[in-house]
């Protein structure tokens, strides 16, 4: 499925939006939903031994808000996929202040990503948070999708 154009374009907009416009309100929402997605993300990687690299992609990393998140919890190795040019800009300036964790981001669909990515590229955590909408239109593409992501995963 080939994701609209209206979408990047919508979030290319967003993430030039400067933080100060938002009320208290808003920024309360987003503490409490952070330290709930910093619950979630932390509990997926802490089940993985911190003796061996953990790599995660995540898919739909926007603006790469989730950056700290991850490298909090113990991952290495983290590839980061989006369709905004403006949100993939941003999260590389974010993972460039992180030096500790290899990072990659891929401005392209998670389509894309897959049918260029080498078979053997493995991930321990797959993250699809607040997306899965824009990418799915049907339960057969919530099929594929789910199948891809499957052959990404490590055993286990």
């Amino acid at each position: 499925m080939a994701l609209p154009g209206h979408v990047a374009r919508h979030y290319d907009c967003l993430s030039q939006r400067k933080q100060s416009t938002r009320c208290s309100h808003r920024d309360n929402l987003m503490k409490r939903h952070n330290n709930i997605k910093r619950s979630i993300i932390s509990s997926a990687v802490s089940t993985f031994s911190k003796r061996h690299p953990i790599r995660v992609l995540d898919i739909g990393c926007g603006r790469g808000g989730d950056l700290y998140k991850f490298y909090h919890s113990g991952v290495s190795d983290y590839v980061g996929v989006d369709v905004s040019s403006h949100s993939c800009a941003e999260a590389r300036s974010r993972a460039s202040t992180i030096r500790q964790m290899k990072t990659e981001i891929h401005e392209c669909s998670i389509y894309q990503y897959f049918e260029s990515s080498p078979d053997d590229e493995l991930f321990h955590v797959i993250s699809l948070q607040f997306m899965i909408h824009y990418i799915v239109d049907s339960e057969e593409s919530l099929e594929n999708l789910m199948d891809s992501c499957k052959r990404k995963l490590y055993p286990g």
